[in-house]
């Protein structure tokens, strides 16, 4: 009977924290909030007067004593503490009142928090949401690619290889969650209760949106960020692959890459000191993950050079850098990525124009040259 009322008042406290020491106590934020909780007080005194049923009328009492704690010492310290509870509880309870979409924003937010511990309840949460709720999982992995976009941006490297690392953790537990659900489904011959493997056709859209993130992260300078990219790409493959879905008139992009790689390398080989025998014949061939680890520089000293694949490559530009740079253009002709994969590209150009839009208050403008 009291389920209900439990529901919205976790809705209720999880807002209030939230806005108290949660958004405000994130890593990448600049300043953090020192309120005091008098006004959580007044809403929980006011809540107190409409509970009827003992267990919800002890919860808001312990509550209420924790808030007054918190606003005569001044610490965030109990707040934390309660929050870590309420965050402990999903998804055994749901916050009624609160949609899909912002539970899933909340969440992945608090995987930047400055407690660490609420930081590990958090992705915690998500990965039961992931495992246990099939009918979240396409919202879960879309949510949280969206709050790396916005959220994480590349002014914070080691955050960002952190949010890159868990979104790869989610991608492996959908892929292992379908598959033993196949495996039990074969076992018994029939499916009882909830099935883990619901496959709807959103499935392949969210793949395109993780494919999108990917190539952006692959525009990083850093060999490290690169090569979780590339496993994103890969478990993206793999998942793909165990759901057993349409791919449709489009290709996946590690697959266009992979394929693409021998020929990219061939057409800016002649142009660094690499053994060409070495890279051009090994044995396990050419792939995307070969290129974006690789760390060989130019070493042409000409004005300007055009490689075989017609790519105009500035002295200034490859002089130093890694041959990456010529890599990913390649891989961004007209008739390569774009062509096979125009879904994930749509997405990239989508990311990629936010993503430098948050980085402009990091620009000092007079160091633009148009």
């Amino acid at each position: 009977m009291y389920y209900p009322q439990v529901r919205k008042a976790l809705d209720n406290i999880l807002r209030h924290l939230d806005k108290e020491v949660g958004r405000s106590m994130s890593m990448t934020s600049v300043q953090m909030s020192n309120k005091e909780p008098e006004d959580m007080i007044t809403y929980v005194n006011a809540l107190l007067r409409t509970v009827r049923f003992p267990l919800v009328l002890l919860c808001m009492t312990y509550l209420q004593e924790l808030l007054i704690n918190c606003a005569h010492r001044g610490e965030r310290k109990p707040k934390i503490d309660l929050f870590r509870t309420c965050v402990a509880a999903i998804p055994r309870l749901i916050p009624d009142g609160m949609s899909r979409q912002e539970l899933i924003e909340l969440l992945a937010k608090l995987t930047i928090h400055m407690d660490e511990e609420l930081r590990g309840l958090a992705f915690t949460t998500l990965q039961a949401l992931m495992l246990d709720f099939p009918e979240w999982r396409e919202d879960v992995l879309s949510g949280f690619v969206y709050f790396i976009v916005r959220e994480v941006t590349d002014v914070h490297p080691t955050l960002l290889d952190n949010a890159v690392k868990m979104l790869l953790q989610l991608i492996i537990q959908w892929k292992q969650a379908v598959q033993s659900s196949n495996k039990n489904h074969d076992t018994q011959g029939s499916t009882s209760g909830r099935s883990l493997s619901l496959d709807r056709t959103p499935a392949l859209g969210v793949l395109h949106v993780v494919e999108g993130l990917a190539l952006v992260v692959l525009c990083s300078c850093r060999p490290a960020t690169r090569k979780l990219a590339v496993n994103v790409l890969k478990e993206l493959r793999a998942l793909h692959t165990t759901l057993g879905i349409d791919k449709g008139d489009e290709e996946l992009a590690i697959d266009v890459m992979d394929r693409l790689s021998a020929s990219v390398l061939e057409s800016f080989i002649h142009l660094t000191g690499a053994d060409q025998t070495n890279l051009l014949y090994c044995p396990s061939g050419i792939e995307l993950q070969t290129l974006a680890e690789w760390s060989s520089s130019p070493i042409s000293h000409q004005f300007d050079v055009v490689s075989p694949s017609h790519i105009w490559v500035f002295a200034h530009v490859t002089q130093g850098q890694d041959p990456w740079v010529i890599s990913f253009s390649s891989y961004l002709r007209q008739e390569n990525l774009p062509k096979h994969c125009p879904t994930a590209i749509n997405y990239a150009w989508m990311f990629a124009y936010t993503r430098l839009q948050l980085l402009s208050p990091q620009v000092d403008l007079k160091y633009v040259f148009l």
